[in-house]
């Protein structure tokens, strides 16, 4: 009997002993992951990252192994129980902040070499799965926005046409005032005693001459027929002039609107040309009279060149009328054919063109302000909330293009950005080997081999040009959606891009989607630390074992 019970104690000695070397093994191994977590987060260099560790290290085999002898001793060597209770609290923190510093570290430690060289797949993986997933969304949110415009504007847009007509009416008014200050050259013919005849001729040559004879009379009166054939169809051509003035002068009297302006405008020019050259041939016409006489011809052609020019001057009035109408505030601005493609757009169509868009709104702008400027100048009441409800539609107008511009926006985006394959090159490729990127089309997909510094680019730019779009979203930091799609796009830009501590990234693969290897990683630098703690119990229990056994021996 005895026999066996010495070879129970070999037995568990040597057992114990195993255990001992298996929790020493496992403490250099904690050791070194320490050492390097250590090495790379806190201190720079070996041997105080050793240092470090070693401390550490030992505290925790020794008070895991001697855990609950060393619980019993404190009990056994201080007599007051409030110092036994402080002295274990203290022994408690000791263990538990060397275990957590040591299993932090090796955690880190090792989910970075877990990761290695297929962290950036990851990152990339959790950029692209956001960019999709959040580009969509944002383009659902803005389709949203663009619709509830779109109702909005359709019960706002009539106001518009009701203003329209009211500046069609002032603009009336403002017409018909400009054309009253304008009156009609009331001259249908040249008088008789205007135009020059051989026979009027012939009496101022007698009046100067009274003492020649018949014959010589006869003879002056017949030298001048030649110069009056030549003269009298100016008079006709005034006469055809002055008919075109008055067709002219009706249009201006029938002119409600500003159409046509630039037309009859024209009409103007090309009649004030024809009458100016005319005159021109009059005043260069050649007097082939008697030498007495001339003067008096002179004086008839200058006479009739002063019907045309009266003619060029009313002419010149008409046209003036017309640049006041063209130029006058409430008038200019009436045209309304851009309102009737904008709204036409609006009621048979969800989507509206942008530039269809910014013409009508430019109009509106324009309307409204004539409407303000002629209230005013007229000393007229203007209904304010009718003014500030228009002012609304225009603004909603300018949002809705804005919408409309960052539909299309996104559109590229997705097209530009989010239809790319990235294959990164492996970190420990021959830098001699490495290649340029490279576009490999395949099945409708485009697959891109780049480098991890090329990818970081391109992510950031998809990123911030992502970022950029989301806040073109109105009201966006009232929408609890948008403020998350920028909060998660800061994050990923820093977590996943920016060269942050190998801390930071063990703690972020450990939130990630991708957290099994870390969540093991974890798992494992916690039970290697606890280790010698349980092996600690496990000796404590085989020792209190052979002490019952031993005397018992002794007895027998």
């Amino acid at each position: 009997m005895a026999n066996n019970i010495t070879k129970s104690k070999n037995k568990s000695s040597s057992i114990s002993k195993l255990l001992k070397y298996c929790a020493a093994a496992l403490s250099v191994v904690s050791f070194l992951t320490t050492m390097n977590g250590v090495e790379n987060l806190i201190v720079k260099g070996t041997l105080k990252a050793g240092m470090i560790s070693f401390a550490v290290q030992g505290i925790i085999l020794l008070l895991g192994l001697y855990f609950l002898n060393v619980w019993n001793a404190i009990d056994a060597l201080v007599a007051k129980k409030l110092a036994v209770a402080v002295l274990r609290v203290l022994v408690v923190i000791l263990y538990a902040s060397s275990l957590f510093f040591s299993s932090f570290f090796s955690f880190v430690f090792i989910t970075n070499s877990a990761y290695d060289g297929v962290g950036l797949t990851d990152y990339n993986m959790e950029i692209e799965q956001f960019l999709i997933n959040s580009t969509n969304e944002l383009e659902k949110i803005n389709d949203e926005n663009c619709d509830e415009l779109l109702l909005t504007i359709r019960v706002q847009a009539p106001e518009f046409n009701n203003l329209l007509q009211q500046n069609k009416n002032n603009a009336s008014n403002e017409i018909e005032a400009i054309k009253n200050g304008t009156t009609k050259f009331d001259v249908a013919t040249i008088k008789e005693e205007d135009k020059f005849t051989a026979a009027g001729a012939r009496n101022v040559y007698k009046a100067a001459n009274p003492n020649d004879s018949q014959e010589r009379l006869d003879e002056v009166e017949e030298s001048c027929r030649e110069f009056e054939s030549i003269i009298n169809p100016y008079t006709g051509f005034y006469e055809g002039y002055y008919n075109d003035y008055l067709t002219l002068y009706e249009s201006l009297a029938n002119q409600f609107d500003s159409s046509n302006i630039e037309i009859e405008k024209e009409k103007i020019d090309d009649l004030i040309l024809a009458i100016t050259e005319t005159k021109e041939k009059l005043m260069n016409l050649t007097i082939v009279v008697t030498g007495s006489v001339k003067s008096h011809a002179t004086e008839k052609r200058d006479v009739i060149a002063n019907y045309y020019t009266i003619l060029i001057k009313e002419l010149s009035n008409l046209k003036s009328t017309y640049n006041k109408i063209e130029n006058n505030e409430t008038v200019k601005n009436g045209d309304d054919s851009e309102l009737k493609n904008f709204y036409e757009s609006i009621y048979s169509s969800d989507i509206v063109d942008t530039e269809t868009i910014s013409n009508a709104e430019s109009q509106l702008q324009s309307l409204l302000q004539i409407y303000l400027n002629y209230m005013q100048d007229n000393e007229i009441g203007r209904n304010s909330e009718k003014i500030e409800s228009l002012s609304i539609c225009i603004s909603n107008l300018n949002s809705l293009k804005n919408g409309i511009t960052l539909k299309h926006d996104i559109i590229d985006f997705k097209s530009n950005h989010l239809n790319k394959v990235y294959i990164i090159q492996s970190h420990d490729m021959d830098s001699n080997n490495e290649i340029e990127d490279v576009d490999i089309e395949n099945e409708g997909f485009l697959y891109t081999t780049v480098t991890s510094d090329r990818w970081k680019a391109i992510r950031h730019e998809d990123l911030a040009q992502f970022i950029g779009l989301v806040k073109q979203i109105p009201n966006s930091e009232n929408d609890g959606r948008i403020s998350e799609m920028l909060n998660t796009a800061y994050k990923l830009n820093r977590n996943n891009l920016e060269s942050i501590s190998k801390m930071e990234i063990a703690i972020n693969f450990l939130k990630s989607e991708q957290n099994t290897v870390a969540w093991i990683s974890l798992i494992i630098a916690i039970f290697i630390d606890l280790t010698s703690f349980l092996i600690g119990i496990i000796l404590f229990f085989l020792k209190s074992e052979n002490t019952v056994i031993s005397p018992t021996e002794n007895t027998k």
